[in-house]
């Protein structure tokens, strides 16, 4: 997100610098936001693996939406949702590992985690 996102944007809308920091600074108050508050009752509510399960189908849905949209307005309406429904899955799946990794791999396997998601979200 935070580095093909911005070449993708320049690339296609010809954005220059103000306008992908506006963009990257909204996707990092809807993820703070998303973390803090959405994702701390959705794990209360539901569960660690519910939320995760709820913010990997959001990924898919915006991934495949972004590739589709024609529009700057729409595409950055579907990144805003694309940062929610990751901070929905971040925070769940660092619980999971927490609990039943072994303390010397948690790291790696954050790591793993992390870059499947981001692999199977950009192919």
């Amino acid at each position: 997100m935070t580095s093909v996102g911005p070449l993708c944007l320049k690339l296609i809308w010809g954005w220059g610098t103000t306008e992908l920091g506006v963009v990257l600074t909204c996707a990092g108050v809807i993820q703070v936001v998303s973390e803090l508050f959405i994702a701390r009752r959705m794990i209360a509510r539901y569960g660690e693996a519910t939320t995760a399960l709820a913010g990997g189908c959001g990924l898919a849905v915006t991934v495949l939406t972004l590739y589709m949209s024609h529009n700057a307005v729409v595409s950055c309406g579907v990144m805003a949702v694309l940062c929610q429904a990751w901070g929905l899955v971040k925070s769940p799946l660092i619980g999971i590992v927490g609990r039943y990794a072994p303390p010397a791999t948690r790291g790696t396997c954050c790591s793993c985690i992390t870059l499947t998601l981001l692999y199977f979200c950009t192919v």
